[in-house]
């Protein structure tokens, strides 16, 4: 229907940090060549708008999925600082106290110089409210976004009419999720009405675990 709102969450490919299981988040690195590899380039999906966040990983990924759409930068769209835990593995950061306080309460937390979860949940949620005021503003019905992939949990927990927490979303690189408003009109406080998986790559193994 016309008045259906459309909307497609995309996480980037593979960096060489994703590719070793590393925290990656203000970190700005570009895709590595299997990250480059894995991206199905053949899209039929007519997408009349994409907003993305200003990393090179996201960038990239757009140029490689929609050489013909420039796109709309949201800086808010970026992912979360994990400070001086960027490129550590959790094999390397497991035995730090300060680590594993973390893990279990991640609000009360935040990793050293990093981002806090609820400094995190205020930008996402400014990001978003952006976006959907410029939709607002048009009469697009369908929109990608590519983002990162706590971003992307983020905006599922509190979009989606499943009952999830944030860490229970399964966000691999290259994978993501369609959001689908039977009420075009909805779009900026409500629930989706549809939600499914949209994997725009090979699923990896055994990456569920980590943020970007």
């Amino acid at each position: 229907m016309d008045d259906d709102l459309d909307i497609s969450l995309f996480r980037h490919g593979l960096t060489k940090w994703n590719e070793k299981k590393a925290y990656i988040g203000s970190t700005d690195l570009p895709l590595s060549e299997k990250g480059k590899s894995c991206i199905d380039v053949v899209t039929n999906e007519d997408y009349q708008i994409v907003f993305s966040s200003p990393m090179k990983r996201c960038l990239q990924t757009t140029e490689l999925l929609f050489p013909n759409r420039k796109p709309t930068i949201i800086p808010e769209l970026k992912e979360i600082d994990f400070g001086t835990w960027e490129g550590k593995t959790y094999n390397e950061l497991k035995n730090i106290q300060e680590y594993r306080n973390w893990l279990s309460y991640p609000y009360q937390y935040t990793p050293p110089y990093g981002e806090s979860m609820n400094d995190f949940e205020k930008r996402v949620e400014k990001g978003w409210r952006d976006i959907t005021s410029m939709l607002c503003e048009k009469t697009y019905t369908k929109v990608a976004i590519m983002t990162h992939g706590g971003i992307i949990r983020q905006l599922l927990a509190s979009l989606s009419q499943e009952p999830s927490s944030f860490f229970n979303w399964d966000v691999p690189p290259g994978g993501g999720y369609r959001l689908i408003w039977k009420n075009a009109k909805r779009k900026g406080g409500h629930t989706c009405t549809l939600l499914r998986e949209v994997p725009i790559m090979e699923k990896l193994a055994g990456s569920k675990r980590f943020m970007d």
